[in-house]
Protein backbone atom coordinates (compact mmCIF):
# COMPACT_ATOMS: atom_id res chain seq x y z
CA UNK A 1 0.00 0.00 0.00
CA UNK A 2 1.62 3.92 -1.35
CA UNK A 3 1.92 6.48 1.32
CA UNK A 4 0.38 9.45 0.33
CA UNK A 5 1.77 12.91 1.77
CA UNK A 6 0.21 15.73 1.36
CA UNK A 7 2.17 18.88 1.43
CA UNK A 8 0.25 22.33 3.21
CA UNK A 9 0.75 25.41 0.63
CA UNK A 10 2.61 28.07 2.30
CA UNK A 11 1.03 31.90 1.14
CA UNK A 12 3.84 34.03 1.75
CA UNK A 13 3.85 38.07 0.93
CA UNK A 14 6.82 40.09 -0.13
CA UNK A 15 8.44 42.60 2.02
CA UNK A 16 8.73 45.00 -0.41
CA UNK A 17 9.50 45.19 -4.29
CA UNK A 18 12.14 47.45 -6.22
CA UNK A 19 11.39 48.87 -9.44
CA UNK A 20 14.08 47.43 -11.97
CA UNK A 21 15.53 50.42 -14.38
CA UNK A 22 14.78 49.60 -18.09
CA UNK A 23 18.86 49.07 -18.45
CA UNK A 24 18.36 46.21 -15.79
CA UNK A 25 14.92 45.18 -16.93
CA UNK A 26 16.94 44.39 -20.89
CA UNK A 27 18.64 41.18 -19.27
CA UNK A 28 14.30 39.42 -19.53
CA UNK A 29 14.68 40.13 -22.99
CA UNK A 30 18.28 38.79 -23.29
CA UNK A 31 17.81 35.58 -21.55
CA UNK A 32 15.11 33.00 -20.24
CA UNK A 33 13.26 34.09 -17.35
CA UNK A 34 15.26 31.55 -14.60
CA UNK A 35 18.75 32.78 -16.02
CA UNK A 36 17.41 36.48 -15.68
CA UNK A 37 16.47 36.37 -12.54
CA UNK A 38 20.03 34.57 -11.55
CA UNK A 39 21.80 37.68 -12.85
CA UNK A 40 20.06 39.96 -10.98
CA UNK A 41 20.10 38.59 -7.45
CA UNK A 42 23.77 38.27 -8.37
CA UNK A 43 23.88 42.19 -9.67
CA UNK A 44 22.02 43.68 -6.41
CA UNK A 45 23.33 40.84 -4.56
CA UNK A 46 20.85 38.80 -2.89
CA UNK A 47 20.89 35.44 -1.64
CA UNK A 48 20.42 32.24 -3.97
CA UNK A 49 17.86 31.50 -0.87
CA UNK A 50 15.58 34.29 -1.15
CA UNK A 51 12.34 33.90 -3.04
CA UNK A 52 11.79 36.56 -5.82
CA UNK A 53 9.09 37.14 -8.02
CA UNK A 54 8.98 39.66 -11.41
CA UNK A 55 5.59 41.57 -11.39
CA UNK A 56 5.33 43.41 -14.90
CA UNK A 57 3.17 46.49 -13.36
CA UNK A 58 1.84 50.06 -14.72
CA UNK A 59 2.97 53.23 -13.00
CA UNK A 60 0.85 55.76 -11.84
CA UNK A 61 1.96 57.85 -15.34
CA UNK A 62 1.07 54.60 -17.00
CA UNK A 63 4.33 53.76 -18.41
CA UNK A 64 5.30 49.64 -18.36
CA UNK A 65 7.73 49.17 -15.57
CA UNK A 66 9.08 45.86 -14.10
CA UNK A 67 8.85 45.56 -9.79
CA UNK A 68 10.92 43.01 -8.62
CA UNK A 69 9.65 41.49 -5.18
CA UNK A 70 11.31 40.32 -2.54
CA UNK A 71 10.27 37.73 -0.23
CA UNK A 72 11.33 36.13 3.11
CA UNK A 73 14.85 33.50 2.23
CA UNK A 74 12.99 30.71 4.93
CA UNK A 75 10.46 30.02 1.97
CA UNK A 76 11.97 27.89 -0.45
CA UNK A 77 9.98 25.27 -0.82
CA UNK A 78 7.63 23.85 -3.73
CA UNK A 79 4.54 24.31 -1.98
CA UNK A 80 5.14 28.29 -1.97
CA UNK A 81 2.24 30.35 -3.06
CA UNK A 82 3.56 34.07 -3.66
CA UNK A 83 1.17 36.19 -2.61
CA UNK A 84 0.68 40.28 -4.56
CA UNK A 85 -1.38 42.00 -2.67
CA UNK A 86 -2.78 44.94 -4.13
CA UNK A 87 -5.07 47.87 -2.18
CA UNK A 88 -8.95 47.91 -3.91
CA UNK A 89 -7.85 51.11 -5.92
CA UNK A 90 -5.13 49.08 -7.79
CA UNK A 91 -1.78 50.04 -6.04
CA UNK A 92 0.52 47.00 -4.80
CA UNK A 93 -0.34 46.71 -0.72
CA UNK A 94 3.26 46.75 0.13
CA UNK A 95 6.07 49.48 -0.48
CA UNK A 96 7.57 49.61 -3.91
CA UNK A 97 11.25 51.24 -4.01
CA UNK A 98 13.60 53.25 -6.25
CA UNK A 99 17.25 52.59 -5.85
CA UNK A 100 20.17 54.65 -7.18
CA UNK A 101 21.54 51.76 -9.98
CA UNK A 102 24.88 54.05 -10.21
CA UNK A 103 25.83 53.19 -7.08
CA UNK A 104 26.27 49.58 -5.48
CA UNK A 105 23.25 47.86 -4.28
CA UNK A 106 23.75 45.20 -1.27
CA UNK A 107 19.87 44.33 -0.95
CA UNK A 108 20.67 41.46 1.39
CA UNK A 109 22.42 44.41 3.93
CA UNK A 110 19.50 46.62 3.27
CA UNK A 111 17.47 43.78 4.17
CA UNK A 112 19.77 43.37 7.21
CA UNK A 113 19.20 46.83 8.57
CA UNK A 114 15.13 47.31 7.83
CA UNK A 115 14.95 44.03 10.29
CA UNK A 116 13.61 41.58 7.67
CA UNK A 117 15.27 37.71 7.81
Amino acid sequence: MAVIEFNKEIRVNPYFGINITNNIARIFKNYKRDESIEIIKILLNISKKRVVEIKEAESTDGNKVIILLLYGSKYISKNIVKEIPENPDGTFAFPVFELDFNNVVDIEEELRVLGYD
